[in-house]
């Protein structure tokens, strides 16, 4: 395993990047997007606020189930419902003890709902024998669909409660996305169980009612008892590899195959179970990989020996973008042999200054985060600064 580093989070970042007059493309659409659906936010009710200790989150949203989490009081007569948005009751889930949590405070719960249809909106609530914990939210299942629009935000390197993290997510209200990547150090300085609490799910707790969030460890992370918060926080998909333990897993969005990493533990069974697993997807329209330490950065880490090492098995395989974080700024690389880099460190907590090199072709030192829309044929990703700015732009067309 890697040695987390000390890196402090700076108080506030810069807030606006320069924007040149020739991006590619068109802008993404802005908008309204604080209630994604019909269905409402998943707001607590006056019992919910009583009963519940951390907000229910979707986690593990698949084509055809979704999983709720949340930490309350106790398990008795607590129900996931989830309903079309017409008002067709179609799962009632009662709630079980999440087996690998063992809080202080609290209990945590889970519901998995199965039996769902592909790339539907279904709107979901918590109740117990009182009434509803929660007013309705909204969640859209996974399409199968190779010619389903797919949309993405990703960003890192956030969690501090500061006014940078604020503000970013006031801007994420602005564009429409069916879920959401972390490339890791969600909670600064140590990703505690408090600090996940104080720094992740009170600041997210809308969207993450209504979108599935699926990140990765970073150093931060794993300075907390070896990361088990973190595992402990989250329900990750289930992967054929027992070694992973949450770590690392992959998953299917439509025409998108991504593959989450753990580049703090790049040991001989990530690694082997990485490559059987761009090997088996290698076909897919897109494959998306991202982890925290990049293999390319002219920030103040720079770049991971270990993970540069990687990318001859990204080329081989056809992997199209991989995204990361640990320094603390935008870098997006030219076409490196089919692969294009991303670093998206700027999360929320502080920026720091950053170069170019030979294979930059834009660094902005920037709070931000990323936003990418896919089609079976065409992927475009847009660089969105805590102003609410498209500083960045870049479209990839696919090659198989």
């Amino acid at each position: 395993m890697l040695l987390a580093s000390a890196c402090e989070p700076n108080v506030q970042g810069r807030w606006e990047a320069e924007t040149p007059s020739d991006l590619e493309g068109e802008p993404i659409a802005r908008g309204d997007f604080a209630e994604r659906s019909e269905c409402g936010v998943g707001t607590p009710t006056g019992e919910g606020l009583a009963r519940l200790i951390r907000t229910p989150f979707l986690q593990n949203v698949t084509a055809d189930a979704a999983t709720v989490l949340w930490v309350g009081d106790a398990v008795a007569e607590v129900d996931l419902v989830v309903e079309t948005p017409e008002g067709e009751v179609v799962a009632v889930v009662p709630a079980e003890p999440d087996p690998g949590a063992a809080l202080e405070e609290g209990l945590q719960l889970r519901a998995r709902a199965e039996g769902l249809d592909a790339g539907e909106t279904y709107c979901w609530h918590l109740r117990d024998g009182a009434g509803p914990l929660t007013a309705p939210a909204g969640l859209e299942t996974a399409p199968v669909d190779m010619d389903a629009p797919v949309r993405f935000a990703v960003w890192g390197d956030s969690g501090t409660g500061g006014i940078d993290q604020v503000q970013l997510q006031a801007q994420m209200d602005t564009v429409d996305f069916d879920l959401a990547l972390h490339v890791g150090d969600l909670a600064y300085p140590t990703a505690t169980r408090e600090a996940l609490q104080d720094y992740v799910f009170d600041i997210y707790p809308a969207l993450f009612a209504q979108v599935p969030f699926f990140p990765v460890p970073g150093n931060h992370d794993y300075s907390a008892d070896d990361a088990a918060p973190f595992r402990e926080a989250f329900e990750l998909p289930v992967i054929d590899d027992p070694a992973s333990g949450e770590r690392w897993y992959a998953f299917d969005w439509g025409s998108v195959h991504f593959v989450a990493m753990d580049t703090e533990a790049l040991n001989e069974d990530q690694l082997a179970w990485l490559e059987r697993d761009l090997e088996a997807h290698q076909d897919a329209p897109w494959i998306v990989v991202y982890g925290h330490h990049p293999p390319y950065s002219s920030g103040h880490h720079g770049s991971s020996s270990r993970m540069r090492e990687l990318t001859e098995t990204f080329e081989r395989h056809g992997v199209d973008l991989v995204f990361t974080g640990h320094d603390h700024h935008y870098e997006r690389t030219v076409d490196l042999n089919g692969v294009t880099y991303v670093v998206t460190g700027g999360g929320g907590a502080g920026t720091r200054s950053a170069s170019r090199s030979e294979w930059t072709a834009r660094t902005e030192v920037v709070a931000h985060f990323v936003m990418v829309e896919a089609t079976r044929d065409r992927m475009s990703m847009h660089a969105i600064d805590a102003t609410g700015n498209e500083f960045d732009r870049a479209v990839f067309h696919a090659q198989r």
